[in-house]
């Protein structure tokens, strides 16, 4: 099983990996000011736990996992950009995906 704290550290280690990625932040978004954000920690991504239940003994979460860029008016080709934002999630999903099915059901290690 895995705690909220070893999903968000993985995501971390997987967004801060991928080269498109300068920044990696957690917690509730309304927390995250962006305005006050510098631009070169743009594009980051952006994670967090948005739920979770328990339903005969599995334990599920749902996560929101943003991925954002800067989009400067007469400075940037938006949908270049969407397409890059989008194109990235995409990455980071699946390498967090391959994370899982690499691992067993049942932890190992003596933590």
């Amino acid at each position: 099983m895995r705690t909220v704290n070893q999903i968000l550290d993985e995501l971390e280690t997987i967004a801060l990996e991928h080269r498109f990625i300068n920044s990696f932040k957690q917690g509730e978004l309304s927390e995250v000011d962006i305005q006050k954000l510098a631009g070169d920690k743009y594009p980051l991504c952006y994670a967090d736990i948005s739920s979770a239940t328990i339903d005969r003994g599995i334990l599920t979460y749902q996560l929101d996992i943003i991925v954002a860029e800067l989009i400067l008016p007469g400075q940037t080709d938006a949908q270049e950009q969407y397409s890059d934002t989008l194109r990235t999630l995409l990455d980071i999903v699946t390498q967090y995906a391959q994370v899982l099915s690499a691992q067993s059901d049942v932890d190992r290690r003596a933590d």
